[in-house]
């Protein structure tokens, strides 16, 4: 009788995971990676580190996200507009933005740059003292430092006055800072969620897919959007360094198309439909639309189902 060793085995096997993994994590970045860089990237790394490469592959090169809007959401027939009196560049870029969000941009909208958090911050704050009906606040990192902290209690106040709060943070962004602003928010009674909090094990594996949205809406009447996350880093930070960034005021129709995009989110993050939002009437001339409402739209239909 042959004798085969626990060690033969153990090799064997090590060599059939490895190559069954890395064949069927590069044949699948192969037929699904637009860009072949990204593509040939992912498929060395799957040869190259065995067992290894399959497992980051499958667990961060996957967008599970992207991947589903595409199976729920056909190519929006709308075109956008034709742009007469704008450049090429800008008549391309309404384009893109429509065939991205699915929606039309829409006229009669005022937007205001506000330069860095010591210009936004204070006018976010203004508003959400001054909501009566509902805030929704979404945001990649909130941080508990003064700033985020000055966020948490203006959020509690207006809960406290019996405003509708809804506060969507990033499951990765949450872990920017210490202690986690989840759990305070929730302490202040304010109903907080965390957008995909990153899981190890399938069948729920979610580290890639990341909210990055920015945005307040208030009584659904005005907005704030840009690229500033929620604390200090935004307004010369305890580290004294300055974070040059820029949020927007906005008044006027494309609120609605916001709130949809929120509401949107927070439907897969948690499961509750939020009420829609009238479209305000116009406020100025402004030509605007999101950019990136589909994917939400698509997990929702995903998570329905």
């Amino acid at each position: 009788m042959t004798h085969i060793s626990v060690g033969t085995l153990t090799g064997a096997l090590f060599v059939v995971l490895y190559f069954g993994g890395a064949a069927a994590a590069a044949l699948h970045a192969l037929l699904t990676k637009p860009d072949p860089r990204s593509a040939v990237s992912w498929i060395a790394v799957c040869w190259l580190f065995p067992l290894g490469g399959s497992i980051l592959y499958w667990l961060l090169g996957i967008n599970r996200v992207a991947t589903h809007a595409k199976q729920r959401i056909p190519v929006a027939a709308a075109a956008a507009p034709a742009a007469t009196a704008d450049t090429n560049a800008l008549a391309a870029l309404c384009r893109v933005g429509t065939a991205l969000s699915g929606l039309p941009l829409l006229e009669g909208n005022a937007l205001e740059p506000l330069q860095n958090g010591e210009a936004a911050f204070p006018r976010m704050l203004r508003a959400i003292a001054e909501a009566r009906h509902t805030v929704w606040l979404a945001t990649y990192i909130f941080q508990t430092d003064k700033i985020g902290l000055k966020f948490v209690e203006a959020l509690r106040a207006a809960v406290a006055r019996g405003v509708e709060v809804r506060v969507l943070v990033d499951g990765i962004g949450e872990w920017y800072d210490w202690p986690h602003v989840v759990p305070l928010l929730r302490r202040a009674r304010v109903d907080a969620a965390r957008f995909l909090p990153p899981r190890l094990f399938p069948p729920n594996l979610s580290l890639n897919c990341r909210n990055h949205r920015k945005l307040l809406l208030v009584d659904g009447s005005v907005a704030f959007m840009g690229g500033m996350n929620l604390g200090g880093r935004e307004a010369r930070g305890s580290t004294g360094r300055r974070m040059t960034d820029i949020h927007f005021s906005i008044h006027g129709p494309v609120i609605a198309q916001l709130a949809d995009t929120f509401a949107a989110d927070w439907e897969f993050a948690c499961g509750e439909q939020l009420a829609s939002t009238a479209a305000p009437p116009p406020a100025g001339s402004g030509r605007c639309g999101p950019v990136a409402r589909r994917v939400a739209v698509a997990s929702v239909e995903k998570r329905r189902r």
